[in-house]
């Protein structure tokens, strides 16, 4: 560890942009959590407020009915 350090010091410029990777890092991380649980509170908040009536799904057999006017032959 000691060794590891003392290599560290010797390179400066490269320890410096290490440390500015590893901020930037834990800088993203910490925004995709706060987004994630934000997300995840809003998504609750929804689900207690509005409620589903029904879900659309399409079979295999579906046809679309178009009027005769806009049936393309």
């Amino acid at each position: 560890m000691i060794n590891s350090l003392k290599q560290m010091a010797r390179t400066p410029l490269r320890t410096g942009l290490f440390l500015i990777l590893m901020v930037f890092a834990a800088f993203l991380m910490t925004l995709g959590t706060r987004i994630w649980m934000k997300g995840n509170r809003t998504m609750a908040q929804y689900e207690d407020r509005f409620m589903t009536v029904g879900t659309v799904r399409a079979d295999e057999g579906c046809h679309f009915l178009f009027p005769d006017s806009q049936r393309k032959h």
